[in-house]
């Protein structure tokens, strides 16, 4: 209980501590996922007329929740460990990767039956870290793909090639000195560049291609009426609460440690060159795109890349209704139009 009422109990002087603000909302981007293509893709398999914003208002909810819940089951153990070794739960309670690796199953060996209970923790941290592959993996499977239709069909060896170059990169993590990559990687190679990919995302939407339009996109799935707040979001809100995380990030940036040592500095430029590889894909796409993709001259070319392309939307109503049908066909299947063309017809006349 002493562990649980640590965790419960507000310190309300650290509200004006930014790294506090900042530490936070990057661990919302670790647990929604944004950025990384990881929802898009899986998003991708719901039919046409799902409800995406009820989504939208559910996921963050459970997501924040089972956070909420699991912040009790380790707090209550780290309260357990304070208790028996007389240390403070706020020394016991040492943030990071050490926590999980160290920390807590240090905790459990002082529990009755150990065994049994470190058995299920590190199955439980297995799973997690499995759950989260196949979101992590299907991304990449699903964008070389897209970018290169002809590989479809060779989707098994794509995946098993994908896991196999994940495992040897991964390998790593393995060796005496594997906690201090993974201390490294998680600080900067995910931390800033995502939160920076996921503004760029959402100025895409809200700007390039249209707040306006994405929200009668929504509409016409959903069949509803979707409220002007989520318009003010995607347009003006969220990109200045991104920019404000992505300077406070940078700003409040400080040296790591791990068991007490400093990392030297060679590691942390080593960390932002991590960081500075998946950001500089922006950018050098943006490139890409000028020289080869859009046409006319230099000035021209910069002003029709901040509009929608002519093949890509808002479509007109008659060109949505033929979507539709093509959609409907397919998800009948081949076999059911040449058995039962029907039906089809009816489909199609009823749409």
């Amino acid at each position: 209980m002493y562990g649980v009422w640590f965790y419960i109990w507000p310190r309300w002087d650290e509200l004006m501590n930014f790294k506090v603000w900042c530490d936070a909302a990057i661990q919302i981007f670790y647990s929604l996922g944004p950025g990384c293509g990881g929802i898009l893709n899986m998003a991708s398999y719901n039919s046409f007329t799902n409800n995406n914003k009820i989504d939208s208002i559910l996921v963050p909810l459970c997501i924040s929740a089972t956070s909420i819940t699991a912040g009790f089951v380790v707090f209550s153990v780290l309260g357990f460990m304070s208790h028996k070794t007389g240390i403070p739960v706020s020394s016991v309670a040492s943030g990071g990767l050490g926590l999980a690796f160290v920390t807590y199953p240090e905790a459990i060996s002082l529990l009755p039956w150990a065994n049994f209970w470190a058995i299920l923790f590190f199955l439980m941290l297995f799973f997690v870290g499995m759950s989260s592959a196949f979101v992590t993996i299907e991304a990449i499977i699903t964008s070389i793909c897209d970018e290169f239709p002809v590989l479809r069909r060779h989707k098994l060896f794509i995946t098993f090639f994908t896991c196999c170059i994940m495992w040897a990169c991964s390998t790593i993590f393995t060796t005496n000195s594997g906690m201090y990559w993974l201390t490294l990687l998680d600080c900067y190679s995910v931390s800033t560049s995502i939160v920076l990919i996921s503004l760029v995302e959402v100025t895409i939407v809200g700007w390039t291609y249209g707040a306006k339009y994405f929200l009668k996109d929504i509409e016409f799935m959903i069949k509803k009426k979707v409220s002007w707040l989520w318009f003010i979001s995607w347009k003006f809100s969220i990109p200045v609460i991104l920019i404000a995380i992505f300077i406070m990030t940078i700003k409040t940036d400080t040296d790591i440690t791990y068991d007490g040592k400093t990392f030297p500095k060679w590691t942390i430029d080593l960390g932002w060159d991590c960081c500075y590889v998946s950001m500089a894909c922006i950018p050098l796409y943006m490139g890409y795109h000028l020289l080869y993709i859009e046409e006319g001259d230099f000035i021209q070319r910069i002003f029709s890349s901040f509009f929608p392309s002519k093949h890509w939307g808002p479509v007109d109503e008659n060109t949505k209704l033929k979507w539709i049908r093509e959609v409907k066909l397919r998800q009948v299947g081949g076999k059911f139009v040449k058995k039962r063309p029907q039906e089809i017809l009816q489909l199609i006349t009823t749409v």
